[in-house]
């Protein structure tokens, strides 16, 4: 079904009219720039820009989309070039919008409003449309250890950080004290 808006008040940003009909679009950022922005109320405000690879128009970057890029990639936005990311459509506020790929079990911020995609992979109850990691793999793969570890270095988390945050939730989560009983264990 076609949005009455598609064709009226066409926009130099990226909208969800663009993407309609397209839903999930993989697309990898170009670079970033910081662009006036021209708000129905004709109020400007400077708003981070995504050139996209495969898009002919920039992707103004809201808070919320800009926490789950955060999420995914890290939250220096100059590190954010040569990264993939997935549009969906989407509504927030009754109104439709894109919205990033959230990955799976993403919290978010009190700050950014509720959404809901409206994709189809949402129509066939699918909430994320990238593939998740393969729940098969064995926790003890050498391979996936590396991985981890890579990606670790990346986030600049040390390992044992990493390890000490698990356990805490883990702690959290089952009330047990597993650094005790580890040391009972000893």
């Amino acid at each position: 079904m076609t949005h009455w808006r598609t064709h009226i008040g066409k926009s130099d940003w990226l909208s969800v009219f663009d993407i309609e009909g397209h839903s999930p679009v993989e697309l990898t950022i170009r670079k970033w720039s910081v662009k006036t922005a021209h708000s129905p109320d004709n109020e400007d405000s400077q708003l981070l820009a995504l050139d996209l690879a495969g898009a002919e128009k920039p992707l103004g970057v809201n808070v919320t989309n800009g926490f789950i890029i955060a999420a995914m990639h890290g939250e220096n936005y100059e590190q954010w070039i040569g990264k993939p990311i997935t549009l969906r459509t989407a509504t927030c506020k009754g109104e439709p919008c894109i919205r990033i790929d959230a990955p799976a079990r993403l919290k978010m911020p009190k700050a950014c409003p509720r959404f809901q995609y409206t994709d189809k992979f949402a129509q066939n109850g699918q909430q994320q449309a990238t593939p998740t990691p393969n729940p098969q793999t064995p926790p003890n793969d050498p391979t996936r250890a590396a991985q981890c570890r890579k990606w670790l270095t990346a986030q600049g988390i040390a390992e044992q950080d990493a390890i000490d945050l698990i356990g805490k939730s883990l702690d959290e989560a089952t009330g047990t004290d597993f650094a005790k009983i580890g040391r009972m264990q000893a």
